[in-house]
């Protein structure tokens, strides 16, 4: 016959649940980060220069504007849209998501602006 020592108590049952909790939000949070915050929040245009503002992690980029070579809007994720800019030496910077009309009036308005000679846009 054998016995059984019920004195011994595993605690590892707890901890692979707190890590799943915690797999699983790092998971949730990064399909948002990745799906909807990892772009640019907000866009300014102001002699001769963009300003990008990041949302998370917080930061701003300023170019040249001479430098964007193309403005083009793309459908993204359930209706949404993104701004996505393509620059001569810097990149490529996407916009977070945001409505389809937003994100059109952005684009032509960068477009209207690529259109004019370069010392027009410094009186305006």
């Amino acid at each position: 016959m054998f016995s059984v020592d019920l004195s011994t108590t595993t605690t590892r049952g707890p901890l692979i649940s707190w890590c799943a909790v915690v797999a699983v939000t790092m998971g949730i949070f990064s399909t948002l980060y990745v799906t909807s915050l990892s772009g640019f929040s907000q866009i300014e245009f102001r002699n001769g220069h963009l300003t990008i503002h990041y949302m998370l992690p917080e930061r701003t980029v300023v170019l040249p504007f001479i430098e964007v070579m193309h403005v083009q809007e793309e459908p993204a994720f359930k209706g949404q849209w993104r701004l996505v800019l393509t620059t001569e030496t810097s990149g490529t910077y996407e916009s977070a998501l945001a409505s389809q009309s937003d994100v059109h009036k952005a684009g032509e308005f960068l477009r209207q602006q690529m259109a004019q000679p370069y010392s027009l846009q410094q009186e305006s």
